[in-house]
């Protein structure tokens, strides 16, 4: 910034906004360099170190000033101290904390005589300011897995997802209790027969599925730089929309900022996810149906998938690599920068999907699943899709299917059973 102002010197408006300086001395001996300047917004600035404030001898140019946000009792301070009357004519000041009130007074002292506009937006608390707090999922660390970066472990985080639950499924299909066999969808003959590729096979395809995905997610983020977010400021700007908008009264302020606080670290976040979930579920819908409509698609891409018919937990994503990259990489991709996610807002969603997916494989119905409970597109309602009678219906994936019921692709276990009794009856009559 302090290299650019020489260029800029005929200015007359300066905004401030989520700039780093080092301290008030420096952005005033900025401003000296703008001998036209009558206009100055300062927003979220991020200060550095401070240092002893210095007699700004041009303030009286200033006729319109507008500090939010930010060390604005450190600026007033040196602007109270200026050799001049000021004479400015609008001044806007929010929101204010209680370490600002004694610089205010001295600076009000300084323009009453030339001042017709006046805004204040004041934040009175008593103890902790809510809006320094975070809520419990939050954390400060630079990343949340000492030694590797947020956006690698998206990368990452979905993947161990899948072998760690896929595992812990195949874990139950090699075990032999009869409590587990009124649970199963297909038993071991059913896999080992109707399925046309080996476990082996389809092990390592999806490893190197998931290696393409890797090296090409690499690709796409690993020179992604994340910035640190004023989350503070982003609340306090919040305050500050919703007064503007709503034309909040200065005594509501307090209640302004618990429902702002509410909205940034809840509302907003819950909201993301769920475009984000609805977004995914779009995309491999219409994706997924085009696969099945498509002969050309389906034929060299889709029928990979297909070969399971008995499906089992780690077959989750055993698709051809095109499949791999389109539906399993560049939806959750598309959704991500859609919603306006963060990284590790990402990460979660990933993960959960991916858990979903393996979940909606696994080959059981399982009453006390909470994947399985959570929606009606389950490992009993893709089962029927990996049938031959239900091989056109139930596209939906991976969380709801509002897709198929809308559109008229839905097949119940009812629907198929009934379906079935007739190809069989058709099949035995004369």
């Amino acid at each position: 910034m302090h290299n650019l102002l020489p260029h800029l010197t005929a200015l007359s408006e300066i905004t401030l906004i989520q700039v780093t300086i080092d301290s008030a001395d420096q952005l005033f001996s900025m401003l000296e360099m703008c001998p036209s300047l009558t206009s100055l917004a300062v927003e979220t600035v991020s200060w550095g170190p401070s240092s002893s404030p210095v007699v700004y001898s041009r303030a009286g140019s200033i006729r319109k000033l507008r500090l939010v946000l930010s060390c604005m009792y450190e600026v007033l301070d040196i602007f109270a101290q200026a050799p001049s009357k000021l004479i400015c004519d609008t001044v806007e000041l929010r929101p204010i904390v209680p370490q600002d009130i004694q610089s205010i007074g001295r600076f009000l002292d300084e323009v009453a005589g030339s001042l017709r506009h006046l805004a204040i937006g004041f934040t009175l608390f008593h103890g902790t300011d809510i809006a320094e707090d975070v809520p419990w999922y939050y954390s400060y660390k630079s990343s949340l897995v000492i030694g590797v970066p947020d956006h690698h472990l998206a990368l990452a985080a979905p993947i161990v997802s899948y072998w760690l639950l896929a595992l812990f499924f195949h874990y139950l299909d090699t075990r032999n209790w009869k409590g587990l066999k009124r649970y199963r969808l297909h038993n071991s003959d059913e896999v080992a027969s109707r399925n046309r590729v080996s476990p082996t096979a389809v092990f390592w395809t999806v490893i190197l599925q998931q290696m393409l995905q890797t090296v090409l997610g690499y690709m796409l983020l690993g020179q992604v730089h994340i910035p640190i977010l004023d989350h503070k400021a982003k609340v306090a700007y919040i305050v500050q929309q919703l007064g503007t908008i709503l034309g909040i009264d200065l005594h509501a302020q307090p209640i302004l900022l618990r429902f702002a606080y509410f909205l940034y670290w809840w509302s907003i976040p819950l909201f993301q996810f769920l475009v984000g979930i609805f977004i995914i579920d779009t995309w491999q819908y219409f994706l997924h149906r085009c696969m099945h409509t498509n002969k050309f698609m389906f034929r060299h891409f889709h029928s990979w998938h297909h070969r399971l018919d008995a499906p089992y937990a780690f077959g989750a994503l055993y698709n051809h690599p095109v499949e791999s990259f389109l539906l399993d990489l560049l939806g959750p991709v598309i959704a991500e920068v859609v919603s306006g996610m963060s990284t590790r807002q990402a990460a979660l969603l990933f993960s959960i999907a991916t858990l979903k997916t393996v979940d909606d494989h696994c080959g059981y119905r399982l009453p006390f699943d909470p994947f399985q409970m959570l929606s009606r597109n389950n490992a009993d309602y893709h089962d029927i899709h990996h049938q031959q009678i239900g091989i056109k219906y139930n596209f939906a994936q991976p969380f709801f299917v509002h897709w198929d019921t809308l559109l008229g692709t839905e097949m119940t276990r009812g629907r198929w059973n009934f379906a079935s009794r007739m190809v069989k009856r058709n099949w035995n009559s004369p």
